[in-house]
């Protein structure tokens, strides 16, 4: 009888592990990056930074089962501790614009080192925009042997430790103190 066959972020640790690989950078791309968040998520003493390119959300949570699945992706998601680049390309995800509108759609929000970066580029971007991927690849490592702090331009936190993302940043005046002020939030 067959043994079944391991998912693929076993096979990656498996192989990581069998070549006494630790403290590795991993880039993935494409479909792969799932695999990757898995195997962070799953070693962080293995895999201790993460590059993703072109991370595509989960599907449209339409079944019982998957939503499960989706529920499994943020637990997933929720463990990685690896500080996280994630690249993304706009035009390959309609109605995500913006990094914060990228950490929902992807559930990347539930991570907590994540830095978010759009490229704009209407191919592959290891091919059209290699340069400037390189320059954000180079800038986030920089940033992580320096022990600087690691979150996308997005997400604010206050003194008090609450951390929130604004979807969308409005241009009016700034409130000023005594003055009342409306907002909407979840």
């Amino acid at each position: 009888e067959k043994a079944p066959t391991p998912p693929p972020s076993e096979t990656l640790l498996n192989t990581l592990r069998s070549r006494k690989l630790t403290n590795c950078t991993l880039m993935a791309v494409g479909d792969d990056a799932r695999t990757a968040v898995e195997a962070a998520a799953a070693a962080p003493d293995v895999i201790k930074v993460l590059v993703l390119v072109d991370l595509t959300p989960p599907e449209d949570v339409a079944s019982t089962a998957e939503k499960d699945a989706d529920s499994a992706w943020k637990a997933t998601l929720s463990k990685l501790t690896a500080p996280t680049l994630a690249l993304y390309r706009a035009d390959l995800m309609l109605g995500v614009g913006s990094a914060g509108q990228y950490l929902k759609a992807t559930g990347l929000d539930a991570a907590e080192r994540v830095r978010v970066r759009r490229v704009d580029s209407e191919a592959p971007i290891l091919k059209t925009a290699a340069a400037s991927v390189a320059a954000k690849i180079n800038t986030f490592l920089d940033d992580v042997r320096e022990g600087r702090d690691i979150a996308p331009e997005t997400r604010q936190k206050t003194d008090s430790g609450l951390s929130y993302i604004d979807q969308i940043v409005g241009e009016g005046a700034s409130p000023k103190a005594g003055q009342t002020v409306a907002a909407r939030f979840r």
